[in-house]
């Protein structure tokens, strides 16, 4: 949109300029990764247990050997339900919308109505709220913990803990996540 356009008339969410991209070559690499940890320990364990309990299966009893293959079973279907919570949950990321966006900061919005990137600004800071000028979003201190700008997804996210270079995904800060239900 030409700048000449927006000089007159408030800014909408389709006058901003797009979000940054996500590294996607980094987070390809993380994924995979993820994948292979997740299916390499199931089959490790899966295989284990079988090439254990086979042999002793008559020194074992039917019933006890029944009882430990489904226990390892349901590990793993346990484990693959955490790894799918993990790998396809909204991580919490700080959408577009004109209550994230808007009122745009009078610096920002300059920036914008120049057709500049405001990136070159230092993240806004009103209050207890923070505004980010690389997603411009507004971080609301009454959305809970901390918010923050994610390097490699390029993504504000509510609750931010940490990046996880091995599953190639924000983790959020709560109480109990899928991942505490796999550490079980």
């Amino acid at each position: 949109m030409c700048s000449s356009d927006l000089k007159d008339r408030p800014l909408t969410l389709d006058d901003l300029p797009p979000l940054p991209e996500p590294d996607h070559a980094t987070l390809r690499v993380e994924q995979r990764r993820g994948v292979a940890v997740v299916f390499g320990v199931i089959s490790l364990c899966i295989g284990v247990t079988h090439g254990v309990l086979i042999p002793c299966g008559g020194s074992l009893g039917l019933a006890a050997w029944w009882a430990c293959a489904a226990l390892v079973q349901a590990a793993a279907l346990l484990a693959l339900c955490c790894f799918a919570v993990l790998y396809y949950g909204d991580p919490g990321v700080v959408r577009r919308s004109e209550s994230a966006c808007f009122p745009l900061p009078p610096e920002v919005e300059a920036q914008v109505r120049a057709g500049e990137n405001a990136t070159a600004l230092n993240n806004i800071i009103e209050g207890r709220d923070t505004f980010c000028v690389r997603c411009l979003v507004w971080r609301r201190a009454d959305d809970g913990p901390p918010h923050h700008h994610c390097r490699t997804c390029n993504r504000c996210v509510r609750q931010f803990d940490h990046h996880c270079g091995v599953f190639g995904r924000d983790r959020k800060s709560t109480r109990l996540n899928s991942s505490h239900l796999c550490n079980l």
